[in-house]
């Protein structure tokens, strides 16, 4: 049994699928495919100009409390309203949990 102290975000996973609209333009939607207990930890962060708007990027490291089958880096994670795009996902153990690098733009 999982210590819940060590996991306290509720994170949730999502699948992006791209579907095209009635004039042809391409619209994203996300599927929920799993909710899971993780703990964070904010690596780094940066500010930039990005389309002359004003960017802030951070990394940021998830740990799941166990292991993710199917998870890929087309997948995202959601936490408190902010989306964050898997970059690397380091499998811990023999599939006993993930490390999972993301990147999220504010």
């Amino acid at each position: 049994m999982m210590d819940r102290g060590l996991y306290p975000h509720y994170v949730t996973v999502k699948s992006v699928t791209n579907t095209k609209d009635d004039i042809g333009g391409n619209t994203i939607s996300y599927t929920e495919l799993a909710k899971v207990y993780m703990s964070k930890r904010d690596m780094s962060g940066r500010e930039g100009m990005e389309q002359l708007r004003d960017t802030a990027t951070t990394t940021t490291i998830f740990k799941t409390a166990y292991y993710i089958s199917g998870l890929t880096q087309d997948h995202v994670l959601e936490l408190n309203s902010v989306q964050y795009d898997i970059m690397i996902i380091k499998e811990l153990g023999f599939r006993e949990s993930q490390e999972i690098t993301c990147t999220a733009k504010y």
